[in-house]
Order: structure tokens, then sequence, then C-alpha cells
């Protein structure tokens, strides 16, 4: 088990942190704050892990009468498109990214203040992808208070993943191979649509 630690400072929070404030340098971390290993951490009092306290409820707007949005990010062509029909099939719309470099170009531009019109109800993304990764994504919500929920799945996922996709802000960690039925239920209960 690695003891890796988040480091703020890092190239992908960089790229991200300037990416989304339009700043171009994140502030310095306090040097008197030494960066702390993950499994010394304690999880983030903010981002308690019942799914109910994460789970968004569909907006009840007239214009949000139309489906919620989930954002797919996957670079295996198959598994995207079996994600995308079985999300589709249910009856949500459905925003394919091939890449990691794709799902946050599709994040920053929902995520802009320009575009408040229009959002992401749930982002469910690879983790091992051309560009970024799922958990640099993750990242994002560390910044992003309207950061939308996620779920990450993996081919490669151990305890040390699972803890620190899910410390980092991810609803749910999924496995490959998994059941597209488990996936869906647990998009329903974090959407609660259809009701």
């Amino acid at each position: 088990m690695s003891n890796i630690p988040f480091d703020p400072q890092s190239h992908v929070s960089e790229r991200i942190f300037r990416a989304t404030t339009g700043i171009a340098e994140m502030p310095a971390r306090n040097p008197h704050q030494p960066s702390v290993p993950f499994d010394q951490r304690s999880l983030r009092q903010d981002r308690p892990g019942d799914i109910a306290s994460r789970s968004r409820p569909v907006r009840t707007s007239p214009k949000a009468m139309s489906p919620p949005l989930v954002l797919v990010a996957e670079d295996e062509a198959e598994m995207r498109a079996l994600l995308v029909t079985a999300l589709q099939r249910v009856g949500y719309r459905v925003q394919e990214c091939k890449a990691g470099s794709d799902l946050l170009v599709d994040l920053i531009h929902y995520l802009s203040p320009k575009n408040s019109h229009q959002s992401i109800d749930l982002i469910i993304s690879d983790n091992r992808m051309p560009g970024v990764t799922g958990l640099e994504v993750m990242e994002l919500a560390e910044f992003e208070s309207d950061f939308p929920p996620a779920i990450l799945i993996t081919a490669f996922g151990d305890e040390q993943f699972h803890a620190e996709a899910l410390h980092r802000g991810a609803i749910a960690v999924f496995d490959k191979p998994f059941e597209i039925e488990v996936l869906l239920k647990k998009v329903r209960e974090v959407l609660q649509w259809p009701r």
C-alpha cells in the first residue's frame, strides 16, 4: 500500500485550478502544514458517507422536466457504448467523453458561470484514461462547490484506490466487470429519477 500524499501543487491540480478558476497560479501551500499521506487523514467531514446526503433530487423548474444529464467518460468504445445505451434506454440524457481530457473540457464548460442554464447531474467515469484519470478529475471537487456526484469504474481497483476515490468525493466505485443493472440501480438512487 503506497502512502502517496495528495499534493495540491501537483501539475494536474495546477492545471485543473487554472482551467476552472481562470487564475494563473494556485495559492501557495502553507509550508507549516505538511502534506499527510492518505491513510493518516481523516475523511472529509463535508462529504458524509451515506448516499442520501449526496443524492440530487431532480430539479422541479419547468425547464428541468427533461431527464437528468449523465456524463459518461470511458476510453474503451465497447464499454462506453454499453453504458450509453443502458442509460439512454432508461431515459437519461447522456453525453460521451472518449478520454479524461474530454471529460475535463466538458466539466469546465458545464461548471462555468456563463453556462448556468445547463448542468451535469452525474458523472460516470473510468479511472484509467488517456489525458487525465478519473481520480485526477475528482480533484475538481476540492475547488468546485457545484461538482456533480461521480461514480468511478475501474479494472484495477484495490482497497487503496476505493478509499482514495471515496475520500475525493466519488459516491461509488465499481470494479470491472460489473452488472449493468447494479450500476443503473445506483444511478436511480443518486438522481432519484425516474420516480
